[in-house]
């Protein structure tokens, strides 16, 4: 159950970090579709070089989508566990 604090409701923390949560997963799925662009574009570049910095870029571009997801999600679990924080603190 939220309780109010004073600023507002702690159900306001608790849900944008669910929408945290939620983004997180979905910048999740962008990682291996980046790596898999990057491998069918490097395929078909007909010149090593220009294949090279394909795959390059995409494990690149991949590796970011990654870290996003993660700081996405430690973001929302922050914010969640604020919520809870404020929760236990306002029943006192």
């Amino acid at each position: 159950m939220s309780r109010p604090y004073d600023g507002g409701d702690t159900t306001t923390i608790d849900s944008g970090g669910v929408g945290l949560q939620s983004a997180s997963t979905a910048v999740d799925g962008l990682a291996t579709d980046l790596s898999g662009a990057g491998t069918s574009a490097a395929g078909g570049a007909g010149d090593p070089d220009i294949a090279a910095a394909l795959r390059r870029y995409a494990a690149a571009a991949s590796a970011m989508a990654d870290a996003i997801h993660t700081q996405l999600h430690a973001a929302g679990q922050l914010a969640r566990n604020a919520a809870a924080d404020l929760d236990t603190a306002g029943g006192h």
